[in-house]
């Protein structure tokens, strides 16, 4: 279900994308420094204080683009797929892989 506030336009309201970490400057300097290699992820990570993982999907956007194909649990529109999901990753942990 949609958030009230992606339908709203919050520059014309005057008001800051407060879910936003980085500034698009910020993001270019992460983009460059990661693909030259010259400072670490991790250390990118610390220093913008943002997880390693955002910094990887700055540096190279397909790895975004293919982990928002992968769908896991939170993405099921079908309900009997899901159901059906969670009792094949039930029975895997109540009787091991043999089922």
């Amino acid at each position: 279900m949609p958030y009230k506030t992606d339908k709203m336009n919050l520059k014309q309201l005057g008001l800051p994308d407060r879910r936003l970490k980085l500034t698009p400057e910020q993001r270019a300097e992460i983009h460059e420094g990661g693909l030259s290699g010259s400072v670490s992820l991790r250390g990118l990570s610390r220093q913008y204080g943002v997880s390693r993982r955002l910094v990887q999907f700055i540096c190279w956007p397909e790895r975004q683009e293919k982990a928002n194909e992968n769908h896991d649990w939170r993405n099921f529109h079908d309900k009997a797929k899901f159901n059906a999901s969670v009792r094949k990753h039930r029975n895997y942990k109540r009787y091991g892989g043999g089922v």
